[in-house]
């Protein structure tokens, strides 16, 4: 973990490593728990020990969900694709039922 926040790992900053709930706050800081400083993951120093060679994480969107708009339409054009697909799939079991009673039908 500490060599993708490019940062040595060391004793000092290990127990914050190992604490999930701090832990998760790398990927977003909307998960860190209430009492973690402020500028955690974020700054040099917060937690003790992180110490990063390079530009520190910068959270980028969607913040802090995706937006419902996308996953509504989303959602809207499986359910016309469903509805559009079960109705050709009865026309085209009608047109087969109508075949095979037309040719069994001795006129």
């Amino acid at each position: 973990m500490a060599e993708h926040l490019r940062t040595p790992l060391t004793e000092e900053l290990r127990p914050h490593l190992e604490d999930i709930d701090l832990a998760i706050g790398i990927w977003h800081s909307h998960w860190l728990p209430p009492d973690a400083p402020a500028g955690s993951w974020r700054r040099a120093g917060y937690p003790a020990g992180f110490a990063p060679e390079e530009r520190v994480l910068v959270p980028v969107g969607p913040w802090p969900e995706p937006a419902p708009r996308p996953l509504q339409r989303a959602a809207e054009g499986a359910r016309k694709g469903a509805r559009a697909g079960a109705r050709k799939g009865l026309r085209i079991a009608r047109s087969g039922a109508q075949a095979a009673s037309s040719a069994s039908d001795p006129r």
